[in-house]
């Protein structure tokens, strides 16, 4: 079984909410006898943007949200924002564990009289 990161499994869920595809008339085939034209409404306007808009905000929300560890040790000024970063970058979809462990980190106390290289 595959395990996917939260923000990723946002994202196929919206990509299968809004199918894109364009829905195509059949065309008839030439034994058909053709048929008198009938006018039809023009079709309703769409609204701005295309299909994709949506999917590209859910993909920043997603990865802002994948980063929020980082964001709070580089906030807090943490000494080892550095390394808080790396844990966050290659261990935060490991079933989510990596990512818990790197906000639990972020939001530990900074010691103010040690000093740090």
């Amino acid at each position: 079984m595959r395990f996917v990161t939260a923000p990723l499994l946002l994202l196929m869920a919206f990509s299968a909410v809004t199918d894109a595809s364009p829905k195509r008339k059949p065309t008839p085939s030439p034994s058909m006898s053709p048929s008198p034209q009938i006018a039809s409404p023009a079709p309703a306007p769409t609204p701005s943007g295309d299909s994709s808009t949506g999917f590209w905000i859910l993909t920043m929300l997603g990865v802002a949200a994948y980063f929020i560890p980082t964001a709070i040790a580089a906030y807090r000024k943490h000494p080892n924002s550095n390394s808080i970063f790396a844990m966050n970058l290659l261990l935060g979809g490991c079933f989510g564990i990596g990512w818990i462990i790197a906000l639990v980190w972020a939001l530990t106390a900074i010691d103010k009289s040690r000093t740090y290289r």
